[in-house]
């Protein structure tokens, strides 16, 4: 899977494009945090305001997340979210937090599983982990099948054409196709 998605992307295009898209996954976080950001938070030394970023953690997986997204299946997954999740500033925090969720879900439920016996296991960490998954998966079909319908029909409605939703699909929705 790999080497099909580097050989067909280039490996120059494909890094080049990781790199604008983590800059600009990073760009639209801290837009979101200069937006919640209150006027208490004053000014820089030099007349900027300055942002305060609670915790740096978080930032960096949601800037990674919505990357690799955006890169590997296509921006218009996030642009696509929950209307009522949008933050405004070009994406769904909902998804974003459903799948950060999930993932710690994940991690916490590996760890209680290593380590109590298996029944306390399935019933206190690894079924709910189990029903969280579907959900998101659940939520992660309805977002995909619009895009590969659209990429499948060669227009992706609102007037765009194929091209655009070829520039816009990436590797992993190609292969999703």
């Amino acid at each position: 899977l790999r080497d099909g998605v580097l050989s067909e992307v280039g490996f120059e295009d494909w890094i080049e494009r990781a790199f604008e898209g983590v800059e600009g996954a990073l760009e639209t976080e801290l837009s979101k945090a200069d937006a919640t950001a209150t006027a208490a938070d004053g000014r820089g030394a030099r007349g900027r305001r300055r942002i305060q970023i609670p915790d740096m953690f978080q930032l960096v997986r949601r800037t990674f997340l919505r990357s690799l997204l955006s890169l590997l299946v296509s921006p218009r997954m996030l642009l696509a979210s929950d209307d009522d999740g949008d933050d405004g500033a070009g994406g769904s925090s909902l998804l974003l937090d459903d799948l950060m969720t999930f993932q710690d879900m994940v991690e916490d439920a590996t760890a209680k599983a290593a380590v109590l016996p298996r029944w306390i296991s399935l019933l206190m960490a690894l079924r709910p982990t189990e029903r969280r998954r579907m959900e998101v998966q659940r939520t992660l079909e309805g977002l995909l099948t619009p895009l590969l319908l659209a990429s499948a029909g060669g227009g992706g409605g609102g007037g765009e054409g194929a091209d655009d939703d070829d520039d816009c699909a990436g590797p992993w929705l190609g292969f999703f196709r």
